[in-house]
Formats: C-alpha cells, sequence, structure tokens
C-alpha cells in the first residue's frame, strides 16, 4: 500500500498508475529510473500556519495554531515568536542574606538597583518590585557563637 510504502524510507514514492506494469514496484525511490508514472504519490512533510493574529497586549505568542504533517522518522522545526504584552503585570520580589558573609553581595545589589527598576520598566508598564531581607539563627554552625565576637548585620550598619 502507499502508507507501508512511505514507512519503508523517507525517500520512497508510490505510483498510483493503473497500468500493470507498475505491478509489484509501485514503491520506488525514484521512478525516472523505471519509467514514467503519471501519477506518483510523494508524502511530503508540511507545516501549514492555521491562525495567526496579530500582536496585541492579549495575544504574545505568533503563530497561534499550527498543523504539521509528518512522513515517518521525519522532523520539521516549527518557530514562534514571543511578544510580552508591556501592559501584563510583573511582579518581582528580591529576598536577600543579610548575614555578614553576603556584605559584598549586599553592596552590589544597592549599586545595580536602579539598572533593575529600568529594566524593568522597560518589560512592562504595570510592575511592581518588592524586596526582603532575612539573617540566618544566631546559632552554631550560623554564626560565631564565641561570647566575644559580635553579630555583625550588613544592613543595620554594622549593628547587632
Amino acid at each position: 500500500t502507499c502508507s507501508e510504502c512511505h514507512d519503508i524510507d523517507v525517500s520512497c514514492q508510490w505510483c498510483a498508475d493503473e497500468s500493470e506494469f507498475w505491478e509489484g514496484r509501485r514503491c520506488q525511490s525514484s521512478f525516472a529510473a523505471v519509467g514514467n508514472c503519471s501519477s506518483v504519490i510523494n508524502l511530503n512533510s508540511d507545516v501549514t500556519v492555521t491562525a495567526d493574529t496579530a500582536f496585541s497586549d492579549t495575544i504574545q505568542v505568533r503563530p497561534q495554531q499550527v498543523s504539521v504533517s509528518l512522513r515517518p522518522q521525519e522532523s520539521v522545526i516549527v518557530t514562534a515568536t514571543v511578544k510580552p504584552s508591556r501592559s501584563h503585570p510583573l511582579d518581582i520580589y528580591y529576598l536577600m542574606d543579610h548575614s555578614l558573609s553576603f556584605d559584598d553581595d549586599l553592596a552590589s545589589v544597592q549599586r545595580q538597583l536602579s539598572s533593575l527598576w529600568t529594566a524593568v520598566g522597560n518589560l512592562s508598564s504595570d510592575y511592581q518590585l518588592g524586596y526582603g531581607s532575612f539573617v540566618d539563627k544566631p546559632l552554631s554552625p550560623f554564626v560565631f557563637t564565641d561570647p566575644d565576637e559580635k553579630v555583625l548585620i550588613p544592613s543595620l550598619n554594622g549593628k547587632r
């Protein structure tokens, strides 16, 4: 059958001519070598875009619907474009360890905060940024337990 022919190899073609000449050899990799077949069936893989509405506040992916027909053992690439809406809500919460071991990281975050704010503003017009901090438990092994050592919290300028 035609489908069995196409299952054999991705390059196989089926001759649908009713002529007895083709009996027993309807399935070929190329009909040019064995004669002219007037009705060659070559099932090619196909990608058809069936829905492709323009970007808007609610449409953020193009195309929205694709129909794919594949021959056995073949693959195709379907390309989609994503464009987030500027009015889509975006919330970012940054949680940071404020223990002394992260003192240099805190300074880095403070330096980069305005560029982070600008970058998020470029992604959405409806955004919120939140910031939180924590300090490990004041128990060993999280901090020094020597009574002469002070537990310093960088965000409090070295105060306990």
